[in-house]
């Protein structure tokens, strides 16, 4: 499986496989959840005060029909001041979809000595899930805190915290024209702005991928940049 290369060839090639999701979900989101035919590697490099402190990394791979894929997730996080930790940070997630909607979910995480387990699945009443703070039932068509991977809609709806399981509103401002640097070149993007519960942060997107943002948790901002091959 090789690295997403970050150029306008390899943008319009996975645009265009959007369109092929089912409409019930197009209408859901505005943007459909992604499906490629090849599968799709994207790492993020994540700093703190310009320092390099981890990574974040996704991998997309689709199976069967279109909307049926998998998507797993790596973050290390590791902040340290004159030889002490501040935040250590290691979490690892899975989720299954099928015909764009989440099936099944689970995630591992270790936040500053404390571990949490979340497992979720699909339901005749919704999407169960339990983690660390008991069972709830979220909408069917619930995304997870770590679905960086598709634009967010603008609005206020629910959203699985991926770390413990909780359902939280996540309100997203409508997207405004912005730029980032791309292949070394400034580029128009889309910027949106989230605010959460769990955090807070700004997301730009080239086309409809994620390429740079930055998150604010416990009055510390971790910047993300996709790495570029």
């Amino acid at each position: 499986m090789n690295r997403f290369s970050l150029t306008r060839r390899s943008l319009l090639a996975g645009t265009a496989t959007l369109t092929c999701l089912p409409w019930r979900v197009r209408a859901e989101y505005g943007l459909p959840p992604l499906a490629t035919p090849r599968g799709l590697r994207l790492l993020y490099d994540l700093s703190w005060i310009g320092l390099p402190v981890g990574e974040h990394e996704i991998l997309v791979e689709p199976h069967g029909p279109v909307g049926d894929f998998t998507v797993t997730n790596r973050v290390e996080i590791s902040i340290e001041l004159l030889f002490i930790d501040i935040i250590r940070f290691e979490h690892t997630s899975t989720e299954n979809w099928r015909g764009g909607f989440l099936q099944q979910f689970e995630s591992r995480t270790e936040d500053d000595g404390e571990f949490y387990e979340v497992e979720g699945h699909a339901a005749s009443e919704g999407f169960v899930v339990s983690g660390n703070h008991g069972t709830v039932v979220a909408p069917t068509d619930v995304l997870t805190s770590n679905d960086v991977w598709i634009p967010p809609v603008p609005g206020t709806r629910p959203f699985i915290n991926a770390k413990n399981g909780d359902v939280v509103p996540v309100t997203v401002s409508p997207p405004r024209n912005s730029s980032v640097r791309i292949d070394g070149k400034q580029s128009p993007a889309r910027r949106f702005d989230v605010s959460s519960a769990v955090a807070d942060g700004t997301l730009f997107y080239d086309g409809d991928l994620f390429v740079s943002g930055w998150f604010t948790r416990r009055d510390r901002t971790v910047d993300y940049r996709l790495k570029e091959s």
